[in-house]
């Protein structure tokens, strides 16, 4: 019922979404689906497979521009759990690593910038790799950002960085005004 009521709502006058934001109709609908189940205690498996199905059925527009959307979340979806399983079991596997284990795993990262697109180019890159290289920068900034000790940060020690980082950003500010001024010419 809940696609239908959707499917509804949207062909009334000022309820469309416009065309750029048409891929997100399907994920709105899911989520409010899943409310919806949460709230009743339905199963939202089954109800998320029938309400695409019926999604489908009668509105084909929307199936279609949530396509690529999709098949992009789908994939993020998949990186996210081999993440969260490589997470679990590296404490395991190479919490006992000796100095040869450590030589073989940095020996798989230069092998790996060999085979990439930056030497040899045998291996691409493509949009997957790219969000799982943004997961692991973000891992690694919250990771070191784990490793500040603000206890240790007074005084002197906290001007200086305070100021180093104002500084930095008053470069980058400046650095985009130049380019933008740049780009407008």
């Amino acid at each position: 019922a809940v696609p239908l009521l959707l499917n509804l709502l949207l062909r009334l006058p000022g309820l469309g979404a416009e065309a750029k934001l048409q891929p997100l109709l399907p994920l709105a609908a899911g989520t409010i689906l899943y409310a919806a189940c949460h709230l009743t205690h339905a199963n939202p498996y089954l109800a998320a497979f029938s309400a695409g199905a019926v999604l489908a059925a009668v509105a084909p527009e929307p199936k279609t521009a949530f396509e690529p959307l999709g098949e992009a979340l789908a994939e993020l979806a998949k990186f996210a759990a081999l993440l969260v399983f490589g997470a679990l079991l590296t404490p395991q596997l190479f919490g006992d690593l000796s100095v040869g284990g450590y030589v073989a795993v940095v020996l798989a990262i230069v092998a790996g910038i060999v085979i990439g697109p930056s030497v040899l180019g045998w291996a691409g890159v493509d949009e997957a790799v790219e969000v799982v290289a943004l997961i692991g920068l973000a891992f690694v900034l919250f990771l070191a950002g784990l490793e500040i000790e603000f206890e240790k940060l007074r005084g002197p020690l906290l001007r200086l960085t305070v100021a180093g980082f104002a500084l930095s950003f008053a470069i980058a500010v400046g650095v985009f005004m130049v380019g933008s001024v740049g780009c407008a010419l």
